[in-house]
């Protein structure tokens, strides 16, 4: 259910309506972008009431409430939201991905059994986070998606309109682009 206090915000009983759905249809998502953003289930679910907030005043660029190009939009929208509260509580960027970090989850660094082998690990996976940190924000979004989330790269695609071979292609630049900055070194 919406909000009061955002209910409260909408004057015609349509855009309440068209809200109320929105609301309904893509609060989980939103919420689970922003905790794994935040690693805060308070902040986050602040951060998903801000980006309903930013959209009351918008209702011109929600073309259908369950359109791909809907839930990118509110996806960027909150992705946006959740970066500038990390700004505003000046993070750094090792504190970015908290406690957990599918990194060193893939990496299976915990299971080094010596100390030199665990240090290589860990160089490899700081070496890997600082070359995604170097992507732009849109091929960091592209390869989150297909990499963490596990979208096909058709979902992807489709999410971001645009054509399946164009994604691949982009997927494809990306891996190349982190693969060569981790060999550099």
């Amino acid at each position: 259910m919406l909000p009061i206090l955002i209910a409260n915000m909408i004057s015609s009983e349509a855009d309440r309506s068209k809200m109320e759905l929105l609301y309904m249809e893509y609060e989980q998502i939103l919420f689970s972008v922003a905790n794994n953003m935040l690693h805060d289930t308070q902040k986050a679910e602040d951060a998903v009431q801000d980006t309903f907030i930013r959209i009351i005043d918008r209702p011109d660029k929600i073309k259908g409430i369950k359109s791909p190009q809907t839930k990118r939009f509110l996806i960027i929208i909150t992705e946006n939201i959740c970066r500038n509260m990390l700004k505003r509580k000046s993070f750094t960027n090792e504190n970015l991905y908290g406690d957990y970090d599918e990194l060193d989850y893939v990496s299976g660094a915990e299971y080094c059994s010596d100390p030199e082998s665990e240090y290589f690990e860990q160089y490899d996976i700081k070496l890997i986070k600082d070359a995604f940190r170097r992507l732009p924000a849109d091929a960091q979004d592209i390869y989150y998606l297909y990499t963490v989330e596990e979208l096909s790269i058709k979902e992807i695609a489709n999410l971001l309109g645009e054509n399946y071979e164009k994604m691949k292609k982009k997927i494809q630049r990306i891996r190349q682009e982190l693969k060569k900055a981790v060999q550099v070194v």
